[in-house]
This record gives structure tokens, C-alpha cells and sequence, in this order.
């Protein structure tokens, strides 16, 4: 039932994403679109650079302990970190945007707009720490409401409301919308956050010692998770980020639909991925290894399957699917984009199992050697293929990142996802499932 409520959930969040990328599109000029686009991707990467994998930090602490009691302090201690790197981070941004290294912020109202979308990175950094906490306890729909369904959810309605009243709407418009809804996101985190574990948290602590920890021992603890996401998010976004300084404002346009169109493709495999992740961690920290193995067998070949309809229909209907968003000329980029993705679900979330393996070291090297791969071939190939670079760049890196992470994780399992045979597995497996609950 918990999958049924991940999926939709993340079901859920594409299809407000999406509702509010479509209004947008056809609300702003394509100039004022890749803007916003840009200052969204910033703000995208900014708030996954701050929580610095705190989510897994904190199902590791949490599924080892009783009571959330005892981790009153690890808790308190990642709030006030990811606080602390957020506007950092943002002040950062601000600095260069102020300072014209970005060229298409290159005016003052571009600048207040950026600044306001500077705000909500921090907001919405540290409603993280929550969505982690409820997604640690298995609190689904919470968790996904924290982590962006309730962002895009006040965005849809305040953009509806917007078009509706016929009121004309601007990039600085729109960064101050963004603004109140993740505001109106951090209330309604805080009132589900006490109803569900307010008295648990004030309760006495069940082990005879409470787990404590300072912001620097924290930050030190997260070192190997703060290190890996930030390269997972630069090899996500970094055609993205550099497009700021090489790209048109139409350009960044048609990249930034693009990429979030692709994005549609690995939607199951990020939901069950996040799903799987605490049994994930049980299984490791008791060295059952044919547990690890089953754990994810039947969310692999459901997302492998849909990753793989996603990507024919792009193929087929690219042209169409951008033309909803009002760009046209980028169907070579989304279907790469898809491509990309494609790789990194048919491997299965072998870079989950290398982290809570305690494999650092591996996984953050193979995640270096991806960037590098992607910002070379961004970089050299922009000049001759143009936007197409970024997709070429993105299925480089994960190609890379995917066969080296597939190996080392076999080596740990026992099981490569991506063969035929795992994936037979998990079909039949689902199969089973669905006729023992119809006919018993």
C-alpha cells in the first residue's frame, strides 16, 4: 500500500509540475520563460547542495533507534546545518548575479527577482529536514507534500488564480509568487510535523543515553553524503548552470522544458527508490544480503517498463509534447535527456547502495569522474552541436556513472539490475503479486 501511496505521490507532483510549467509557458514570452527557468534550476540545485543527503543521515540514524527521542539532536543539528549552508549558498548566488556573471540577469528587476528566489532556497532547504524525518518513518504523503508537492500545488493554484483574473504577470511576478507559496509550504510542514511527532519528540529519550551532535560533528558525519550530492546534482544540472553563461534566453528555454519533460521518465524509480531506501539500510545494517537483493526486484521492473514507454513516446511525439510548452526545435534534446535517464533507471538505485554501504569513496569518485566527462563534452561540443551538447553531456555522464555503480553494487548484492534475467524477475514477481491478491 506504501507503494501504491509513493507512486502516487509522485504521480502527483509531475502532474502539478507539469500543469504549472504548461501555464507558465503560456502565460510568459519565451525570453522571460528561460529566465524564470534558469533562476528555478538555481534554485533547484541550491536546496539539494544544502540538504546534502541529510536524507539518508537521517534514516540511517532513525531506523537504528526506537524512538525519535533519541535523535532529538542529530535532528536539531541538521536544521541548523542545512540553515547555515543555504544561505550561504544563496548569499553566494546573489553576489554573482549582483556582480554580472550571470549575463541574463542584467537588470535590476531581473536582479529582485533572482533575490526573492534566493529567499524560498532557504525555506524550502530546511522544510528538507522534515520531508527526510516523515519519509524515514514512512510517512508518504507528508513526506512528498514537504519535498514538492506542496510547493507545486500552492504555485498551480496561485498561477490559476493569477490567469484567471485576467492580471498581467512578469519574471518578478511570478519570483515573488514562488516566494509566498514556499512561506505558505513551511506553515503547513510545521502543523503536520507537531500533530504527527510532536509528543514523541518531548517525550523522555528510550536508551539510556540520547544521541547528541553539534553542527560540526554533523557536518563532519554528512562529509561523504554532502560530497556525493553535490556531484549528483551538478551531473544533473550542469548543461543547465552553464547554459547561464554560454546560452540565449531562448535556449535556456527550450533546455530547461526539455530537461523537465525527460525527467518524467524516472519518476517510479525515484519514488521507489526513496521507498526502498530505509528497508534498504535494515538489510545492510544486518548483512542480510538476499534481502538487499529482493527488496527492490518488483519497483525495478515496474520503473525499467515505464522509463521505457516514456522514452518511445518522446521519440515518436517529441514535437508535439514541446509544443504544449510553447518551444519547438529541441526534440533532439529531449530525447537524449530521456536517454540519459533511461540508463540511470535500467541500473536500478545502485548509487543508494554504495552510500548506505558505507562505499563512499567509490561512489564519490565515479560520481567526479561523471561530472568531468559531462562538462567536457558540454563545453567542447556546444560550439559545433549547439543545445544538443547538453543532452550528448548528460547521457556521457550517466553512462559512465551507470556501468561503473551497476559493477560495485553486483560485487555487494549479488544482483546486476540491469540484466534481462533480474528484470524477468521482477515481472514475474509482480505478476505473482497481482494473481495472489485477486484469486487469493
Amino acid at each position: 500500500m506504501k507503494a501504491v501511496y509513493a507512486m502516487g505521490m509522485k504521480v502527483g507532483s509531475a502532474a502539478l509540475s507539469y500543469l504549472f510549467l504548461f501555464s507558465l509557458s503560456n502565460t510568459l514570452e519565451i525570453g522571460a520563460l528561460g529566465l524564470f527557468l534558469f533562476a528555478y534550476t538555481v534554485f533547484t540545485v541550491l536546496v539539494q547542495v544544502s540538504k546534502s543527503g541529510v536524507d539518508l543521515v537521517l534514516i540511517k540514524a532513525v531506523t537504528s533507534r526506537p524512538s525519535l527521542s533519541d535523535v532529538k539532536g542529530i535532528f536539531a543539528s541538521n536544521i541548523l546545518l542545512i540553515l547555515t549552508v543555504s544561505a550561504i549558498c544563496s548569499a553566494m548566488f546573489l553576489g554573482a548575479s549582483s556582480y554580472g556573471v550571470f549575463d541574463v540577469v542584467d537588470t535590476k528587476e531581473k536582479n529582485l527577482g533572482f533575490s526573492l528566489v534566493l529567499i524560498a532556497v532557504v525555506i524550502i532547504s530546511v522544510i528538507q529536514v522534515f520531508g527526510a524525518l516523515f519519509q524515514s518513518r514512512y510517512k508518504v504523503v507528508a513526506q512528498y507534500w514537504a519535498m514538492n508537492v506542496g510547493l507545486m500545488a500552492f504555485l498551480s493554484a496561485g498561477l490559476g488564480a493569477f490567469i484567471f483574473l485576467g492580471m498581467p504577470l512578469g519574471f518578478l511576478d511570478i519570483c515573488a509568487l514562488f516566494l509566498a507559496c514556499s512561506l505558505l509550504v513551511m506553515i503547513s510542514v510545521l502543523m503536520v510535523f507537531y500533530r504527527q511527532f510532536g509528543k514523541e519528540l518531548a517525550a523522555p529519550p528510550t536508551s539510556a543515553e540520547q544521541e547528541k551532535s553539534s553542527v560540526y560533528q554533523t557536518f563532519k558525519n554528512n562529509t561523504p553524503y554532502i560530497a556525493a550530492a553535490l556531484l549528483t546534482i551538478f551531473l544533473q544540472w550542469m548543461p543547465n548552470l552553464l547554459g547561464g553563461v554560454f546560452m540565449t534566453e531562448e535556449e535556456l528555454g527550450g533546455l530547461g522544458v526539455s530537461l523537465r519533460l525527460s525527467i518524467a521518465s524516472n519518476f517510479p524509480f525515484l519514488a521507489f527508490a526513496a521507498l526502498a531506501a530505509p528497508a534498504m539500510a535494515r538489510y545492510l545494517h544486518a548483512d542480510n544480503v538476499e534481502g538487499l537483493r529482493s527488496s527492490y526486484l518488483t519497483y525495478h521492473a515496474i520503473s525499467v517498463s515505464f522509463a521505457s514507454a516514456v522514452l518511445i513516446f518522446f521519440t515518436v511525439f517529441s514535437d508535439f509534447m514541446l509544443g504544449m510548452f510553447g518551444v519547438h526545435g529541441y526534440e533532439d534534446l529531449l530525447v537524449l535527456c530521456t536517454l540519459s535517464w533511461w540508463v540511470r533507471v535500467a541500473v536500478g538505485p545502485v548509487g543508494t547502495i554504495l552510500m548506505l554501504s558505507g562505499k563512499y569513496r567509490m561512489a564519490i569518485s565515479s560520481l567526479l569522474v561523471s561530472v568531468v566527462i559531462c562538462s567536457g563534452v558540454f563545453v567542447f561540443g556546444y560550439p559545433s552541436l549547439g543545445v544538443n551538447a547538453a543532452g550528448w553531456a548528460l547521457l556521457a555522464g550517466a553512462a559512465q556513472l551507470s556501468i561503473f555503480n551497476a559493477i560495485q553494487a553486483y560485487r555487494i548484492s549479488g544482483a546486476l539490475y540491469a540484466s534481462p534475467v533480474y528484470f524477468y524477475f521482477g515481472i514475474s514477481s509482480l505478476f505473482r503479486k497481482l494473481l495472489m491478491k485477486k484469486y487469493g
